[in-house]
């Protein structure tokens, strides 16, 4: 290796390269400075090595640091290089792009009968995020899965395509075991009929699907999901789980317009509120701690989280109630009745059902 011509020892350039793993490619991030200025660039492996080639002939200094040791290669004016090694005491960190690992596969049979992977197991750019989501979802319900008693009923309410529907039998029953009859409704026809074909053509021998309205289904429940069913039709949802004292009642709840209409706040709050944007997401907050209000008067113990990102759906809020025995109910009465008189709400839609009005 030739030596650049010399270069007084406080302006000897020098630069840190970083392994980052990006799915299936590797990218290295490479931070240098020259003349007192910091630059910064990433570049793939496949010029990594020309790249490289270039700067040991300009850069005195190279440090690189990998997974499991830091490297650091000193070169002299003659030319001459040394090398030193020291064990990295702590993993680089691969926040961007660490590869999580899926409840999913991505090679599962019926994420290509439903079109989100090719026929060789990878998942399509624009199914990203609906992969993503199945497994958000899976791994949210998997805590419970063994309070969850064997043959139990799970009711998907407004299925769909039955992405969530078809990775709860592929995860649940398949791959952890649990005999469950798993059931999906839907008011569209046309899915419905495309998901028994799928269901009938992938062998999945107790998931089952039926077109109907949330309102007129009857029957025994265990678990009840409503992932962003509109309006009032979560507090259906809810109420049918309460009844049948199912043992999980999964929602991801969409809009609120039921209490919006209601709310008329005073003092300070109006002042708070007068921005429609405000009042939209203060009726979100108040509608939904009332639900959870309301399972724990009947019941249920409940936690409520982030369920996708806000950065890839608005409808991100999820709350999972557990039925638990106590020896005495949870007293939300006064609570709830706080809430409603400080935002001027005359009932809300689950209270309603739950008092069989």
């Amino acid at each position: 290796m030739s030596a650049s011509k010399p270069i007084a020892k406080q302006s000897i350039p020098s630069f840190k390269c970083i392994a980052i793993y990006k799915e299936e490619d590797v990218f290295f991030s490479l931070n240098y400075t020259k003349e007192d200025t910091q630059f910064s660039e990433s570049i793939d492996t496949q010029h990594l090595e020309s790249q490289l080639h270039e700067w040991f002939v300009e850069f005195r200094q190279i440090a690189l640091q990998t997974e499991k040791e830091q490297v650091q290669l000193l070169i002299s004016k003659k030319g001459k290089g040394k090398i030193f090694r020291h064990a990295n005491p702590a993993s680089i960190s691969k926040h961007h792009n660490r590869q999580k690992k899926y409840r999913i596969s991505p090679t599962s049979p019926f994420l290509q009968s439903l079109g989100l992977a090719t026929s060789e197991g990878r998942i399509k750019d624009k199914s990203q995020k609906k992969y993503r989501q199945i497994n958000r979802f899976l791994e949210l319900l998997e805590p419970y899965l063994d309070v969850i008693a064997n043959k139990s009923k799970l009711v998907d309410f407004g299925c769909g395509k039955g992405y969530l529907t078809f990775g709860l039998y592929q995860y649940f029953s398949l791959e952890k075991k649990k005999k469950f009859d798993i059931h999906g409704v839907d008011l569209k026809e046309e899915v419905i009929k495309n998901n028994t074909e799928i269901a009938h053509s992938l062998a999945f021998d107790t998931l089952t699907f039926a077109h109907g309205d949330i309102v007129d289904f009857d029957g025994s429940m265990d678990v009840i999901i409503a992932l962003h069913a509109c309006d009032t039709a979560t507090d259906i949802a809810i109420a049918k789980g309460i009844r049948n004292e199912a043992t999980l009642i999964v929602v991801a709840p969409c809009c609120q317009k039921q209490i919006r209409k209601q709310m008329r706040p005073t003092g300070p709050l109006k002042e708070l509120l007068k921005n429609g944007i405000h009042m939209e997401q203060q009726a979100a907050l108040v509608t939904d701690s009332m639900r959870a209000l309301l399972m724990e008067q009947y019941g249920y113990k409940v936690k409520v989280m982030e369920f996708i990102s806000s950065e890839h759906t608005a409808k991100n809020i999820m709350i999972i109630g557990q039925k638990i025995k106590r020896n005495s109910p949870v007293n939300r009465a006064d609570d709830i009745a706080a809430l409603k008189n400080l935002f001027g709400i005359q009932e809300h839609a689950l209270e309603a059902l739950l008092q069989g009005r």
